[in-house]
């Protein structure tokens, strides 16, 4: 895969297709591979980059780690997008925290952006606090592995069967210890800039058979912003599921 070297990181990413440039931007722990179907289908249409975030996967830091913000994972979307396409905005998909990246992205450079697709974005409220502490309780007594168990069982993502901590990829694991680490206090914390986001092109993705946090989170943000959400396929990682189906609701949502 090759790579941008941003303030602070190096980021893998991975370029197929042709046409206007389509940024995929990954959430917490996720890594590009889930988008990997869904940038094939959608090749002949766009010019599609999917990355690892900083800190994940194939993208390291540089140097000691650091806090990740949303306003700094918003900074590295923007470098790819000046890298690939200096002279025009991107499309843009942001999935779970990255749908909290491409709504920072869209408020500090909306000249940058053509059309953002929030999907389940899992903007949190002063009453989850609790929860976050508690994540964060888990993480630093029990570890990594029993931290994104935990994770995936309060949000939902475990479909409600609690994930066997054996069978849990490594990588995953990983990813989650850089979560719990270096990103989900900032998070946690974010808010959205609601007023700005309704002068902007901006719509809020719900999967068909969600049923989680960030797809009520979703809702209500979609309520605030007074647009009515797009569905598609599946679940919270529909576009994983179901590739082919997504990437003609989503191509669909950007015409």
């Amino acid at each position: 895969m090759p790579t941008l070297q941003v303030p602070g990181a190096t980021l893998s990413h991975d370029v197929v297709g042709t046409g206007p440039l389509l940024l995929l931007v990954p959430g917490g722990a996720m890594d590009s591979a889930p988008f990997a179907g869904l940038a094939a289908a959608l090749a002949d249409r766009f010019t599609v980059v999917r990355y690892d975030a900083r800190g994940i996967g194939a993208s390291p830091f540089d140097g000691e780690p650091s806090t990740i913000t949303v306003a700094g994972q918003a900074a590295d979307a923007l470098a790819l997008i000046d890298h690939h396409s200096p002279g025009a905005p991107a499309y843009v998909l942001g999935s779970s925290g990255g749908a909290l990246t491409g709504l920072e992205l869209v408020v500090r450079h909306p000249d940058r952006v053509a059309a953002l697709i929030a999907h389940e974005p899992p903007l949190a409220s002063d009453d989850d606090a609790a929860q976050d502490d508690e994540l964060l309780r888990i993480h630093r007594e029990q570890g990594p592995v029993a931290a994104t168990v935990a994770f995936l069982q309060v949000t939902g993502l475990d479909g409600g069967t609690p994930a066997d901590p054996e069978m849990l990829p490594p990588s995953l694991v990983s990813n989650f210890d850089v979560f719990y680490r270096h990103m989900i206090t900032s998070i946690s914390a974010y808010r959205a800039d609601v007023e700005a986001l309704r002068r902007l092109p901006v719509r809020v993705g719900i999967g068909e058979t969600s049923d989680q946090q960030a797809e009520r989170a979703g809702r209500a943000l979609a309520r605030e912003l007074g647009r009515e959400p797009v569905l598609f396929a599946g679940d919270h990682v529909g576009f994983a599921a179901e590739p082919e189906r997504f990437a003609g609701q989503l191509a669909a949502a950007f015409a």
